[in-house]
């Protein structure tokens, strides 16, 4: 797993944080250094983007959350959610959130990097964003309350050079329509926090080299 390597040691260096995010930076938000350093009131998260392999080729993990009333209904983004007190660390969150919406097991994961924390202001969340890798097959079994449909995406998806594209989407709760950058995976438009996560993502792994099918 040549690219899981490269990956854990491209991890250990800076990360290129908003250099990155700005491709699919859609406002200006403040950033997680600036909320921490002001010390402001914030709610804290974790998510998982775990990579796999299907015919040689990576994939990862997003869903489709149902519709709720709330900031992110009907949103696509990565398995996780809100820190609980029992969580000794953003890393468990993120591994419980991924096993109770996916049935992800943590046992059969590895955890090989975190990519920058993020201040999503709608929600007034900080988001720890970890990547892992699957050592084993995975049973995928979504909660129904939670996700709407699991899809399962292409690194290629995030690394061709078209991969960014602008559409206008419905934003707080269908009142208005807002022009945004976004990816588009599975038929699917992915923005805001996901998609700077992503564009991450696809920075770091283009530093390595990494060519996709």
């Amino acid at each position: 797993m040549e690219l899981i390597d490269d990956l854990k040691k491209r991890f250990e260096k800076k990360l290129p944080a908003e250099k990155a995010h700005s491709t699919l930076m859609n406002y200006d938000r403040k950033t997680a250094a600036e909320i921490l350093r002001d010390k402001e009131h914030v709610k804290e998260s974790a998510v998982l983007c775990l990579l796999f392999r299907i015919n040689e080729e990576w994939n990862f993990y997003l869903m489709l959350r149902n519709s709720y009333k709330g900031v992110h209904s009907a949103q696509v983004g990565f398995p996780g959610g809100k820190r609980e007190e029992n969580d000794k660390n953003f890393i468990e969150t993120a591994l419980r959130e991924a096993n109770e919406e996916l049935g992800i097991k943590s046992s059969e994961v590895e955890i090989i990097g975190e990519l920058s924390t993020m201040y999503i202001p709608p929600s007034n969340f900080l988001v720890y964003p970890y990547v892992a890798v699957a050592l084993n097959d995975q049973e995928i079994i979504p909660d129904p309350i939670e996700v709407k449909e699991v899809i399962h995406a292409k690194l290629s998806d995030i690394l061709k050079e078209d991969a960014v594209s602008e559409s206008k989407v419905e934003v707080s709760g269908g009142s208005e329509r807002m022009k945004v950058k976004h990816y588009t995976i599975d038929g699917h438009i992915v923005w805001g926090a996901t998609g700077m996560m992503l564009a991450e993502l696809a920075h770091i792994i283009k530093e390595t080299g990494y060519k996709s099918k």
